[in-house]
Parts: C-alpha cells; sequence; structure tokens
C-alpha cells in the first residue's frame, strides 16, 4: 500500500505580536510553512502523514502567545507515488 500525504492549509488569526511568534514556531516545523499574511491573519500550509499530523499542527498553532484562533480551510490526501507522477498535458 502506498503511503499517503496529506496537505492543508490554515487560516491563523493572530494579534500583531503572535505572527513573530508563528514565524518563530515555522522555522523549526519543515512541515509547514507561511504563504501569506495580511491584517492579523496568516495563511499556513501544512503536509503530513496523516490526519494526526494536522491535528497536532493546528494544536500547535493555537497553543502560541498572540494566536487567536486556527481554522482548516483545505484538506487533500493522496498517495505520495501519484503526487510524483507527471501530468500530460
Amino acid at each position: 500500500m502506498a503511503e499517503i500525504l496529506h496537505i492543508a492549509s490554515f487560516i491563523v488569526r493572530h494579534r500583531e505580536h503572535g505572527a513573530a511568534a508563528l514565524d518563530g514556531f515555522l522555522t523549526g516545523a519543515p512541515e509547514m510553512q507561511c504563504v501569506a499574511r495580511a491584517e492579523g491573519r496568516s495563511i499556513v500550509l501544512c503536509e503530513g502523514e496523516s490526519e494526526a499530523v494536522l491535528l497536532q499542527a493546528i494544536d500547535a498553532l493555537q497553543a502560541l502567545d498572540g494566536v487567536l484562533g486556527v481554522s482548516l480551510v483545505y484538506h487533500h490526501a493522496e498517495p505520495s507515488d501519484e503526487l510524483l507522477q507527471e501530468i500530460e498535458p
């Protein structure tokens, strides 16, 4: 059975000082990255091998100082080997 890769995006609502806490946390979390930020909101992408990893990421983000809330916006799961296949035009 192929390994499943889970890809998710979160909106993280935070106070001004929460952005610095978020950036510091993401420095040590290679499975996550901030891809956009505006007016107290950041969009964070996360990859993991299970739903549990995504839930742990949400919990960790929620626990950061200055973070007001974390919302799951998108979740996709697919076998890793299929993600590596080239798409024919």
